[in-house]
């Protein structure tokens, strides 16, 4: 280890010390500052490693790590945690001119616009301003700044793969906990359930939803992100085993792939399963020399998904043939309709307390009895797009729609200039990550995303990483071969 870095893992360790003798809320933000020399420190000496045993530990250690750190400020977690690390690695090695800063793409750029739009839209229309800005920042400035982060940290398709390796990994931890809870029946993530009376009751459960079966949700409780985390190790899974060589590598990932396809069928989830089928159509339509290896799987999981689901569809307790979920949606999207008809162009501003406001508004008509039935019982829209549109109007979906387009141009673009830059074998990471963000945002019609903390971590991670590769590759061709070698990214992290 370095003497820089030895100074900041003891200024780390000093500082986070005092948070035992400090209080709440002071010693959290303590810990927030000098942890992060710390998590610098670390991964500067073994920077793929950290983020890869980072990622794997983050469903099982991210609640039990989790410090208050007073209104308005995003709580501190693991989670949160590595991703000041990752960050501040990288603006540490930009200040010291080791690595040099990327410019900002389209895509940056409008990912940067959709953010301050929804920090615009909580002040102007008289929400709390630490609330919205706390909501922004975890759900949207989080995602970035691991994105963009990674970019800088990963130049090479070896490192791209590393990380793949330990995605892998992560989802087949999650996929056994899952197997082990609806499979074996070990009851790992079964919560008991309450006599329910009022719609009150219910809706402090979260709705019908909770109440029509005992499904796989994993550590974080929540089975879309289960699910999406689970599609990410799939799909990766997948490329391994029809791209790699070795034996004995091409059988984990075989046997990581049926757990994980088992895994994802105990989610009980049809997002999930649509998400899924989504991946398999990119898949088809990117990569014709898989074709025939994905209608194998295809029919092969199909098989096995059909025998397992006919046995389970014979059970009371099932919730894929129970039109609860689905009418609990219906009403929540009748709901919005009048909620955004109230306020269309704009919205009625980002913020937590949004949807419990208008509810309370009268604005549902006393004749629309699915409506007016429902608004007791769901606490949000059940839909990230329903979601933009109360919030920030036809203006913010039309921004939202715009920064989806560019977030695809862009993985579509390096797909298309990769023989140029001799990138070949960056081929199968990138659909990859446009499967990641198909299977994350492909939850968007039927799910809010507020609660999919994990799932966005592990898909924007994987989206910078391979972003990371397309803007170094371009930087040194636009350099030259003389001055390659100079423009390139210094990487000193492994020293």
């Amino acid at each position: 280890m370095t003497r820089r870095s030895g100074l900041a893992l003891a200024l780390g360790l000093a500082i986070a010390a005092t948070t035992v003798i400090a209080g709440p809320v002071t010693g959290g933000i303590i810990a927030a500052l000098g942890l992060a020399p710390l998590g610098v420190a670390v991964m500067r000496r073994y920077p793929w490693a950290s983020i890869g045993i980072y990622l794997v530990l983050i469903p099982w250690v991210v609640r039990a790590s989790e410090i208050e750190l007073g209104t308005g400020i995003p709580n501190l977690d693991f989670e949160r945690l590595g991703i000041y690390g990752i960050s501040s690695l990288v603006l540490f090695q930009v200040a010291t001119r080791k690595r040099r800063l990327l410019r900002l793409t389209h895509f940056d750029r409008i990912f940067l616009l959709f953010i301050a739009m929804m920090l615009i839209s909580g002040v102007i229309m008289g929400q709390s301003p630490p609330q919205t800005v706390r909501q922004v920042v975890s759900e949207n400035c989080y995602p970035f700044a691991l994105y963009f982060s990674m970019k800088h940290l990963v130049r090479r398709p070896g490192e791209v793969r590393a990380l793949a390796l330990f995605a892998v990994a992560a989802a087949v931890l999650l996929a056994a906990h899952a197997c082990g809870d609806q499979v074996l029946g070990l009851g790992l993530g079964k919560v008991e359930r309450e006599s329910i009376t009022t719609y009150q009751q219910l809706a402090e459960l979260g709705g019908y939803h909770s109440l029509q079966e005992n499904r796989a949700a994993g550590p974080l409780g929540n089975s879309v992100t289960l699910g999406v985390s689970l599609i990410q190790g799939i799909v990766l899974a997948f490329f391994f085993i029809v791209n790699e060589r070795g034996r004995t590598l091409r059988l984990c990932m075989v046997a990581a792939l049926g757990l994980c396809g088992i895994a994802l069928l105990v989610t009980y989830t049809r997002s999930v399963y649509i998400a899924l089928v989504l991946c398999g159509l990119l898949i088809w339509s990117w990569m014709p020399r898989l074709r025939r290896a994905l209608a194998v799987a295809t029919i092969l999981s199909g098989i096995a998904a059909l025998g397992y689901l006919s046995t389970v569809i014979t059970d009371d307790d099932n919730r894929l043939l129970k039109l609860g979920s689905i009418e609990e949606r219906i009403g929540a999207y009748s709901i919005t309709y009048y909620f955004v008809k109230a306020s269309p162009i704009i919205g009625h501003g980002y913020g937590y307390q949004t949807y419990p406001h208008l509810k309370s508004q009268n604005l549902v008509p006393r004749l629309d009895f699915v409506s007016r039935h429902n608004q007791f019982v769901n606490n949000a829209p059940h839909s990230e797009i329903g979601r933009i549109l109360i919030t920030m109007g036809v203006v913010g979906l039309a921004i939202f729609g715009r920064y989806l387009w560019t977030m695809f141009g862009e993985l579509a673009d390096f797909r298309r200039h990769l023989e140029e830059l001799e990138l070949q074998a960056m081929l199968p990471w990138i659909v990859a990550a446009a499967c990641g963000m198909i299977a994350f945002y492909g939850q968007g019609p039927f799910t809010d995303m507020t609660a999919m903390h994990y799932a966005d971590t592990v898909v924007f991670l994987f989206l910078g990483a391979v972003l990371g590769v397309y803007e170094n590759a371009r930087l040194r061709r636009r350099a030259g071969p003389r001055e390659g070698s100079s423009a390139a990214i210094v990487d000193h992290s492994n020293r």
